[in-house]
């Protein structure tokens, strides 16, 4: 397995290519739809570098948010006019990552309901063993891989670093009911705190 971790620098340049690709689209996607939170923070990003290199896209572009049901595989588009918003318009799908394919899918099958003219799509990362093929994407990881993206901080996954003459930092012990009432450990790294 290899873990990705891809920065602020890598990221953009993978959207200044992305960008370029998009100017030889005729018509241009004009309803760009972020799909999920990783989704937002890659338009966000995305939008900054239309608004210094391509500036006169911005007025002729709408953007339409769309949210995941956990529940059952189901997308929520962040509107109550929906099929007004999507009806004959040309749609850019937009995620961070691809894993298997199926939120995607979902995504642009929705949208030909909905009645789009032309349904196109972009992520950062896919997983070579994804299901459904983007029209664009970044870069391709192994099945097994993984890929980080924008951390300020990487995972390390250690507790503690071990100082010189002291014990080793991880100590393994089948949990029982005497830890129930104890505290959590505190690591001091946010992704491993919320776990108690």
């Amino acid at each position: 397995m290899v873990t990705y971790f891809i920065g602020r620098e890598e990221v953009d340049a993978y959207l200044r290519d992305f960008l370029d690709r998009l100017t030889r689209f005729n018509p241009l996607p004009d309803l760009w739809c972020p799909i999920t939170p990783s989704g937002d923070i890659l338009l966000k990003r995305l939008l900054a570098l239309v608004k210094e290199q391509q500036p006169d896209w911005i007025e002729n572009l709408s953007v339409l948010p769309i949210q995941i049901q956990k529940e059952n595989p189901k997308i929520r588009l962040v509107t109550d006019s929906a099929a007004a918003d999507v009806n004959g318009r040309r749609v850019l799908l937009l995620d961070t990552a691809i894993h298997s394919g199926a939120t995607m899918s979902c995504c642009a099958t929705e949208m030909v309901k909905l009645g789009a003219a032309d349904v196109c799509s972009y992520s950062l990362m896919l997983k070579c063993d994804s299901s459904f093929i983007p029209t664009m994407w970044g870069f391709m990881i192994g099945k097994t891989d993984r890929a980080f993206f924008l951390l300020d901080r990487i995972p390390n996954n250690r507790l503690v670093a071990q100082k010189e003459g002291s014990l080793p930092c991880v100590h393994l012990e089948r949990l029982s009911e005497k830890y129930i009432g104890k505290p959590p450990v505190v690591s001091g790294l946010a992704s491993l705190d919320r776990t108690t």
